[in-house]
């Protein structure tokens, strides 16, 4: 199947994509990054099963999930500086980023019970699960939290022990590799199934990703254009790509991105219903006032170009967004 997407689709935006340089961030906020940030600069490195630390980006993360990203952080830097995760704990925060290559994560419906309780369970409860490759402190980490109360080994599933805290954050790193959850970070009870589609999208991405069940999320784009819409959807695929600027640049206040958005119905004759709606409300939308709104912006842009169809999805091409306007729909998703 995913020989026959590379088929019917270009790559996204052709024109030259330029690897990021790495660079110190700029402060924001949020409690979780900043526990999850501070805990891996004072992690130790516990025992665990085997891991394949050079697989593919979603290898480590539990299946189930809503909603998957991988961002490429060095590329992906303006959007996390602006979402909240950098400058929480000053040059420590900023170290930490500097120090990750490529960050994956998952977030998951709120279910029943408290997360982390997996006890006699065929799968766990759990909010988010993160995997992060790069080159962290691990050999400076058992003083920390060996000296913490704060802090216990607990056993996995999978094998091996693991750092829980009082909080129920669960932390596991190595010199490679950090993974943390708020249930148990080593343990997968399913591997994600990816859309095929994504394979084509991740190369020359800033943050690529996808959304199971995604109608909640575009539906409510639309409100905020006054459309009362219903989007059949059953998956969301994205992708967002820095554009460089007149003198070479994408990074910085100025860093823009052109994202890619691909709709799966379930069948063609949807996609072609789908079409219809989103034509209709890009013509509905043109006689709108254009607002201040960064959310009303992103929704504008999403419908600024037609559709093409492909199959049993739509494409959509959106132009080029300043970080910050892309960072405000990651707080949608957030913990």
């Amino acid at each position: 199947m995913a020989g026959e997407y590379r088929k019917t689709m270009k790559h996204p935006f052709p024109g030259k994509v330029r690897a990021g340089r790495r660079r110190a961030a700029r402060p924001a906020r949020y409690k979780a990054a900043g526990v999850i940030c501070a805990a891996l600069f004072f992690a130790a490195c516990a025992t665990a099963p085997r891991l394949t630390e050079t697989g593919g980006d979603f290898d480590l993360l539990d299946g189930g999930g809503r909603i998957y990203f991988v961002a490429d952080v060095p590329l992906a830097r303006p959007i996390l500086d602006h979402a909240g995760f950098s400058g929480l704990f000053g040059a420590d925060t900023a170290e930490l980023l500097d120090r990750t290559r490529r960050a994956s994560v998952a977030l998951y419906d709120d279910a029943p019970g408290k997360p982390g309780d997996d006890s006699g369970a065929a799968s766990i409860s759990r909010r988010f699960h993160l995997a992060a490759r790069g080159s962290y402190p691990a050999s400076r980490a058992g003083i920390g939290l060996g000296l913490s109360a704060a802090w216990r080994q607990e056993k996995s599933r999978a094998g091996g022990t693991y750092w829980r805290s009082g909080a129920g954050l669960g932390l596991y790193l190595t010199a490679r590799t950090a993974l943390v959850s708020d249930a148990d970070p080593l343990f997968r009870a399913a591997a994600p199934e990816r859309p095929p589609a994504l394979e084509d999208l991740v190369p020359g991405a800033a943050v690529a990703g996808w959304i199971r069940d995604p109608a909640a999320y575009f539906d409510g784009l639309m409100r905020a254009l006054g459309i009362p819409v219903h989007v059949p959807a059953e998956t969301l695929v994205f992708a967002l790509y820095p554009v460089e600027d007149a003198a070479g640049n994408s990074e910085g206040e100025s860093a823009r991105y052109h994202a890619v958005i691909r709709l799966e119905t379930p069948a063609p004759a949807q996609a072609r219903a789908l079409t219809f709606i989103l034509n209709t409300a890009r013509s509905y939308a043109a006689g709108l006032p254009r607002s201040g709104d960064r959310i009303i912006a992103f929704a504008l842009a999403v419908i600024s170009s037609p559709p093409e169809l492909d199959g049993n999805a739509l494409v959509l091409r959106i132009p080029p967004l300043d970080a910050e306007t892309i960072a405000l729909l990651f707080r949608l998703f957030s913990l």
